[in-house]
């Protein structure tokens, strides 16, 4: 990085896509966070959401996903196997951070952070491929041989609070989070602000 030469660079993770598989050190850092449920986690989620003021106060969830069973319904070793997914997926999101962690360093280091801009958006929706709880093969969720999907259930998590999914024309299909990052073109009035009005990229 040469500091008066502009660079454009464009990295496409394709993590947190399906099949789902990251490093078992990531996936053992989530492995447990997951057993209270689809349900409790995605309330989690929205009281967080408010708390940073991405959402109102006044926004409630939508409802389960239809087909989608209540946690309390699954047996021990289904509800392992499915906090095993989430784990997969939570530790595929943690092995992005830690790369963008690394490009960050690196502009610091280079002297060039607070002049470069930053966007950071991901695909829409959540991915309800799996069916209702999502599916894998015979092989451990994660490992080299797994193709696991995130099913419904956590898909709605993903989503939280809005209902349905990635391939549907509601909040939880077409909303795609964007984050821009530039500390000396942004005016400081608008630093840590939310813009809730339509965008497209093209």
């Amino acid at each position: 990085i040469e500091k008066d030469k502009p660079f454009f660079w464009y990295l496409a993770y394709n993590a947190p896509h399906y099949p789902l598989k990251a490093k078992e050190k990531d996936i053992q850092k989530y492995i447990g966070k997951y057993m209270k449920g689809w349900d409790a986690v995605r309330e989690e989620r929205l009281q967080k959401l408010k708390k940073l003021n991405l959402i109102k106060d006044h926004v409630s969830l939508s409802p389960r996903e239809k087909g989608v069973p209540a946690w309390e319904s699954l047996s021990e070793k289904e509800k392992i196997s499915q906090d095993r997914i989430m784990a997969t997926y939570a530790a595929m999101i943690d092995s992005i951070d830690q790369n963008i962690g690394k490009l960050i360093h690196k502009l610091k280091e280079s002297n060039v952070y607070e002049n470069t801009i930053i966007m950071y958006l991901h695909d829409n929706g959540g991915c309800a491929e799996g069916g209702t709880i999502g599916k894998n093969n015979k092989f451990l969720c994660g490992t080299e041989k797994s193709f696991a999907y995130c099913g419904k259930s956590w898909a709605n998590v993903s989503n939280t609070p809005f209902k349905k999914f990635k391939k549907n024309i509601y909040e939880g299909g077409i909303a795609t989070p964007f984050i821009v990052h530039w500390p000396k073109g942004i005016l400081p009035s608008a630093v840590g602000t939310t813009v809730t009005q339509t965008s497209h990229i093209i």
